[in-house]
């Protein structure tokens, strides 16, 4: 009953920071056009009418672009979008479901945030400064209120999960694999890039807990039923995907956007912008979108460097999340790493910069 009423607690606080976290898009009737806005209210209204005919597994909308149609849930899995859709069934507008979905997908996320990051400090109070650093953080306020990147919304809810397996796992080789399934699955459904830099960063822990996995067969076969699993649940999206892909060619498939990657890379200055505004310049005379993680995420963790308390996995966590950090920065040499243009923008690695540093920040006030 404790456990219970704690977790009340808790969500009723997640609760609260999320209507703040809200309370512009709640307070304003109309919905703001953002980069993606367009897209994800087309989205919304084409799941809906496919639900209308009995299909819940769309591959297709037929009629989009004036008859013509438009596959977008081949590559862009709009499962998560059930309750929207639902919602705009039974009459409410399409803006009023978007705010809907970015609601509870902030909600959810600051939930599993709190959840990870309690697994790994074991305080409340940590916990929850990290989850305020996470949904507070400028990249995060860009995605929902400047980029309208509704995919990347939603990944936030799973990149904790994800981490959470991997310190499980790796770290207290408590073996527990559904954290790893949950994580994976729901990244690929929500947004492929996602998913692509989880895989990323589980190949890293891999690495660097080689040693350790291939001395302990359950870790191995626990991975292996994680990855398994995760195959399994994804079938129904992974498979006419990859009949498309290997059927067909696309313009992603001989354009490069490795200028893309070297013109979005953040100049210093970039590093310290601190007002959300509206734009993607990157020259000194162009205001320029806000795509750092902001004061809090980037300067606190610092000060683990100082501490006597080391934890072999929150140090870890350090370094891949400053890491990432560089590799959005125009020192890194993108020029040469043509290979990751899938990922268009150098600034999406904040997504793992987020990931990793709140758990450190967390970890420095649970001392």
């Amino acid at each position: 009953m404790k456990k219970i009423k704690d977790f009340s607690i808790i969500a009723l606080l997640c609760l609260i920071f999320t209507i703040f976290f809200m309370y512009p898009y709640l307070i304003n009737n109309k919905l703001p056009l953002e980069h993606d806005t367009l897209f994800h209210l087309s989205r919304i209204e084409g799941y809906a009418r496919a639900i209308r005919n009995y299909d819940f597994f769309p591959v297709i909308y037929p009629y989009k672009n004036n008859g013509f149609g438009y596959a977008s849930p081949l590559f862009y899995c709009d499962i998560f979008l059930l309750i929207p859709a639902v919602l705009y069934n039974l009459g409410l507008g399409v803006s009023t479901c978007y705010k809907i979905a970015v609601f509870l997908a902030t909600y959810a996320s600051s939930l599993t945030f709190y959840l990870a990051l309690h697994a790994i400090t074991k305080k409340k109070s940590a916990s929850i400064i990290g989850v305020l650093a996470y949904l507070f953080s400028n990249y995060h306020i860009s995605d929902v209120y400047v980029r309208s990147s509704l995919g990347e919304i939603f990944a936030f809810i799973f990149f904790p999960i994800v981490l959470w397996g991997i310190y499980n796992i790796l770290y207290e080789e408590k073996i527990n694999w559904v954290l790893l399934v949950i994580g994976f699955s729901g990244l690929l459904l929500s947004h492929n890039i996602s998913f692509l830099f989880s895989v990323i960063l589980f190949g890293l822990f891999l690495i660097i807990n080689i040693k350790k996995v291939l001395q302990n067969k359950l870790i191995i076969i626990s991975l292996l039923k994680a990855v398994g699993f995760t195959i399994l649940i994804t079938l129904f999206f992974l498979l006419p995907m990859f009949e498309m892909m290997a059927s067909d060619k696309y313009f992603v498939t001989y354009y490069s956007y490795t200028e893309y990657l070297k013109t979005s890379a953040l100049l210093p200055w970039q590093f310290l912008a601190n007002e959300t505004v509206f734009g993607m310049g990157t020259s000194d005379a162009t205001p320029a979108m806000v795509v750092n993680v902001g004061y809090f995420l980037t300067f606190v963790p610092l000060i683990y460097f100082s501490m006597k308390n080391k934890n072999s996995f929150i140090t870890t966590c350090l370094f891949l999340g400053y890491f990432f950090m560089f590799m959005t920065s125009s020192f890194f040499p993108w020029i040469h790493f043509g290979f990751l243009s899938v990922i268009q923008f150098t600034w999406r690695l904040n997504l793992l910069v987020i990931t990793l540093l709140t758990p450190v920040v967390s970890y420095i006030f649970s001392k």
